[in-house]
Formats: C-alpha cells, structure tokens, sequence
C-alpha cells in the first residue's frame, strides 16, 4: 500500500470503516497525538514516516488495526511568509512591539481627529528550498504596493482605524501569503483602560482563532470579544479591578484577575493548554431502580491519565423523565465535576449524558 503523501503542514481526514456495535474508539496518529473521535482530522507538523493505529471496543472485546508507514509527511518546498513590526515612538503615537502580530497605538484620543504614525515592517518570511525572488506588501490603506524587504510605512487615519497588513513571498518553488491585522489608535476614550494581548497553543505556540475573552465582575459579565485569525484580541473597559476569562471548545479554561488603569494599555499574553485525546469517567455509572435524587461525579483525564482541571462539562438527560443540574460545570483542580441527576419513571430508557471536547460519557437507568 502506498503512503498517503504530502508536505508539512499535512492534513489528513481518518475515515472508521469499523463494523459491529463500537462503544468507544482510539486512534493513534504516530507522532504522539490520539483521538477518540470516529473520523478525524489531524493535521502532521513534522516531515517524517508515521504508523497510523485504530482500536475499537465493544460489546465483545477490543480490535486494533495498525497500518505502519500509512502517512509520509515530506518537507515543504514553498516558502513560509512572516513579518514583525517594529517599536516606534514619536512625539504623539507610540506603537508597542508585539513580536509576531501587529501592536495598537496606545496614546490616541478622542480630541485627536486624525494622526499619523510611521511604522517599521520587518520581513521574517523563509524558504526551505532557494531564496526569496520577490515581495508584494499592501499596507491596506490603498496607498502603492511596496516590494522591499523592509518597507516603512506611514499611516494617516482617525482614532479607530484598522488595516489588514498582507506580505506575499515568492520563490522559484512556490509562494505564500501572510495577512495581519493592525489596529489604528484604539485607545480612544481616555476615561477607560485597554487589556490587549495574543492568544496561543501552548504546545505548539500557534495563535489561535475563535477564543472567547470574556472581562467579569463578580458574578457579572461586563463584555466579550473573540480573538481573530491572528490570535490577537484587545477589550476597552472603564478602570477597576476584574476577571479576565478565556475560553475554546478543544482547550482548558484560562482565567486570571486584571487591574484596569485609566487610559493605560495592559497587554496580556494568553497561553491556552489543549486537551486533546481527553477521556471522562462518572460516578456512578448506572442508577439501577432509583427515584431519588443523586449526585453524579465526572472527572477528566488527559491522555496521560492525568485529571484535567478548567474542562466544561456539559449535561444533558433523555428519556424517563430524567434531569440533571446544572447543565454545564468547568472541573475543579482535581479534574471533577459534580451534577445532581434523578430519573422521573422506573423504566430502563433513562440516561444522564455528560459531554466535553468530542467525548462523553453517560449514566444508565437499569
């Protein structure tokens, strides 16, 4: 059988072709990362060979079927575009560095109708195979293409302004494109505070999308934002002491206490950890003939067999009358999670269902 072949990054749909009744299924990528969902997608960083394996367990046992050197991850050829912006600090407009993502213009205000600020592009892009023939940067304002490599800019533009920052490389092997997105003088009411910051895998470090960061007070929320396609997110709230939350389906819930400070700009760097390849347990796992009200103990494991703190929990009951409180809970440091859960009929149709991140786990009514 010949490999299923590509370049790094390289992703793969796993389709289960697995007959009988299936409880639950495994599968284990060959560089390290397993899922448990019936048909994956998952996406190989490295160049390399891997054994691609899928256990299945049901009714009458577990099966395995390892495939060895099943994908052939080869390195890329195409060049890899990046670009960093630079400190500037003039006499009105001070950018901050923000390594890989564009920085926001701290000190511009609502008085200030319009300003300019002249910003430093850096290429950061590279090629696996022969040099960089050419660069296409647009600045996003419509001002002239730029094809340096280290182009400066000056935009001129109200308070709120953004662009989308975009670089173009190209080799005589391929081409790539990189988009940012840069936010002009967002500070614009000086009775309020900015958190701002980017947001990352921490095994990976890349930048995520789709988070949702959430300031709180309390037992109130304030407001919430998501992060973009770069990872980036910032919020303008008035001065005061808060809770800032981040959270994504796929990754532990992030929360940390925050100090906002009238027209300052705290940047606030977020590293969420994954948990894929998580698996839930519960106790108990069936209710026998019981009416009364019970409490029901999920606990989430990594798959280390470690338990997994900050996981949403989400509860759901079908069948005999059947309900369970509260519907969602984020586990505790040790990884747990209580419900209270009670069946309303003695039928055997009844079942309490607790789901995270692609896995469930469920109580029976027998």
């Amino acid at each position: 059988m010949e490999p299923i072949t590509g370049n790094a990054p390289f992703t793969v749909h796993f389709d289960d072709i697995s007959s009988g009744e299936i409880s639950s299924r495994t599968w284990e990528f060959g560089d390290g990362e397993i899922s448990t969902e019936q048909d994956p997608v998952h996406i190989y960083s490295d160049p390399g060979l891997f054994d691609v394996k899928l256990t299945v367990s049901g009714q009458n046992g577990a099966s395995s079927n390892l495939v060895p050197e099943l994908v052939n991850v080869t390195e890329g050829t195409d060049p890899t575009a990046g670009f960093v912006i630079e400190d500037i600090d003039t006499a009105n407009n001070k950018l901050r560095k923000t390594g890989d993502n564009i920085g926001n213009l701290e000190n511009a205000t609502a008085a200030t109708v319009e300003r300019s600020v002249t910003v430093n592009f850096k290429d950061r892009s590279s090629s696996p195979v022969g040099e960089i023939i050419s660069r296409v940067w647009d600045f996003g304002d419509g001002t002239a293409l730029s094809a340096d490599t280290d182009p400066v800019h000056v935009y001129v533009g109200e308070v709120g302004d953004a662009f989308s920052v975009s670089l173009i490389v190209e080799t005589l092997q391929g081409f790539d494109q990189i988009t940012k997105r840069a936010f002009f003088g967002i500070n614009a009411l000086d009775e309020n505070g900015i958190i701002n910051g980017n947001v990352t895998n921490k095994s990976t470090g890349a930048f995520i999308s789709g988070v949702t960061i959430s300031i709180s007070s309390g037992d109130s929320e304030i407001t919430s934002v998501e992060t973009t396609d770069g990872g980036l997110y910032f919020i303008q709230v008035p001065p005061g002491d808060y809770t800032l939350s981040a959270k994504k389906e796929g990754f532990k819930d992030f929360s940390v206490p925050v100090n906002v400070v009238a027209s300052e700009t705290k940047t606030l760097d977020i590293e969420l950890e994954s948990v894929s390849g998580m698996s839930l347990t519960v106790t108990p796992d069936s209710a026998g003939k019981s009416l009364r009200r019970q409490v029901a103990i999920v606990t989430a494991f990594d798959k280390d067999g470690n338990p997994v703190p900050g996981v949403n929990i989400k509860a759901s009951a079908s069948g005999s009358r059947a309900n369970v409180r509260p519907s969602s809970m984020n586990t505790d440091a040790n990884g747990q999670a209580r419900f209270m859960f009670k069946f309303g009929f003695v039928t055997n149709n009844g079942k309490i269902i607790f789901t995270a991140n692609g896995v469930s786990t469920m109580i029976t009514q027998e």
